[in-house]
């Protein structure tokens, strides 16, 4: 399901979740978008699960790391007990521990929502829908994907500046600026070089897009289910 969202419509609904979510005042919502988007996430064709893993449990840990740190050190100077009658019985409720488990189940909630869109989204698709649904400009978002396309190979023109400067037999300190220099000098000359081929290509507004993006009804369903559970969540939480 996921894989058949117009990318416009998926990176606006993550957002407006993400902001929605910053306000979330239990850990229950948090895990239960979590819940959600994890479904979507190994539901979807477009997701390696090796890759997925490599992301996730990191931020699994991170987020257990929050949890032990605001459970453990919160403010609240150990555990806040306090005790109120329901139903004839009383129950405990440590204000340090729910406090570590909000911090911790905050962070993944924005953990997995950015890997949704990160690892479900191709980036030339992402920059069509841009332009036919965002209304973006055709200079701006195509600079923009020249420049994602530009960054795996910034790493193998670093190596040829350190190997230049090792040819000509100038050593070089651990933390060196100067094959930086280089690699800014390769930058601008490739973007100059970009620039002049989109520009003797005809690349304007009025051009024609190979790659073809719509809104569906599953869009719109889409855009407003995930925000309105969301939104519905906290307002139930906040009439507790």
């Amino acid at each position: 399901m996921i894989d058949r969202i117009n990318p416009f419509i998926k990176l606006v609904t993550v957002l407006v979740t993400s902001l929605l979510l910053m306000f979330s005042p239990d850990w229950r919502l948090n895990t239960f978008i979590s819940v959600i988007v994890l479904l979507l996430l190994f539901t979807s064709k477009r997701v390696q699960l090796r890759q997925a893993l490599k992301i996730i449990l990191p931020a699994l840990f991170l987020s257990c790391s929050f949890f032990i740190t605001g459970w453990k050190f919160s403010h609240t100077g150990g555990a806040d007990l306090s005790l109120s009658v329901q139903s004839t019985r009383y129950v405990l409720e440590d204000a340090a521990f729910l406090n570590g488990l909000q911090l911790g189940t905050r962070i993944f909630s924005f953990a997995v929502l950015g890997l949704l869109t990160a690892l479900t989204i191709y980036p030339n698709e992402l920059i069509a829908s841009m332009v036919q649904q965002g209304k973006l400009s055709n200079s701006l978002s195509y600079g923009v994907l020249a420049s994602v396309y530009l960054i795996p190979s910034m790493s193998k023109n670093y190596s040829q500046a350190k190997l230049a400067f090792q040819v000509r037999q100038i050593k070089l300190k651990k933390f060196d600026y100067r094959p930086l220099v280089g690699l800014l000098i390769r930058s601008i000359r490739w973007s100059d070089a970009l620039a002049m081929a989109m520009h003797a290509k005809g690349f304007s507004e009025e051009r024609t897009h190979y790659i073809q993006t719509k809104v569906k009804g599953s869009d719109v369903v889409f855009l407003i289910s995930l925000p309105l559970i969301t939104l519905g969540g906290l307002v139930y939480l906040m009439l507790l």
